[in-house]
């Protein structure tokens, strides 16, 4: 099933309002870390790289998936 224009337009500005709200979050709780300023890009962030080992985790234990370690 495909998804009309008018769904992806709203998808797309939902998408963006998140972002906006998680941004400005991020900067009151000053867990935001270089390079700033964090607005329009992905963050880099306080627990970041705990973060990606709970995924690495996660998706291990859901799928079965090996991933290549650092």
């Amino acid at each position: 099933m495909e998804i009309s224009n008018l769904a992806k337009i709203k998808m797309s500005e939902e998408k963006s309002e998140i972002r906006h709200k998680i941004w400005t979050i991020m900067e009151k709780k000053g867990v935001a870390r270089f390079p700033r300023p964090i607005k329009g890009r992905i963050p880099n962030f306080e627990g970041a790289e705990k973060a990606a080992e709970n995924l690495k985790n996660f998706l291990v234990s859901q799928n079965g998936l090996k991933l290549a370690s650092r």
